[in-house]
């Protein structure tokens, strides 16, 4: 048998969506899985989603550090 390790392998990075839209996501996910146990979520299960909701919004908050400088407004958690 003969290998040829000198292949090109070309690999591409796929971006994820903007941060509004996985934070729209997860609250859809969330909506939905509460609606499937009726109305109740497991309390651990509901503290991962505002975790993941909390580090969302701090990846957004992150990349629009100034509202001087972006236009987007800040995005916070309001319980």
């Amino acid at each position: 048998m003969n290998y040829s390790f000198n292949q090109t392998v070309s690999m591409t990075t796929r971006a994820l969506p903007p941060v509004e839209e996985r934070l729209h996501t997860l609250v859809e996910a969330m909506k939905t899985l509460a609606d499937l146990t009726g109305g109740k979520l497991d309390p651990h299960l509901e503290q991962h989603f505002l975790d993941c909701a909390a580090n969302l919004l701090a990846e957004h908050n992150r990349q629009h550090t100034s509202q001087f400088v972006s236009k987007k407004p800040r995005l916070t958690i309001k319980k």
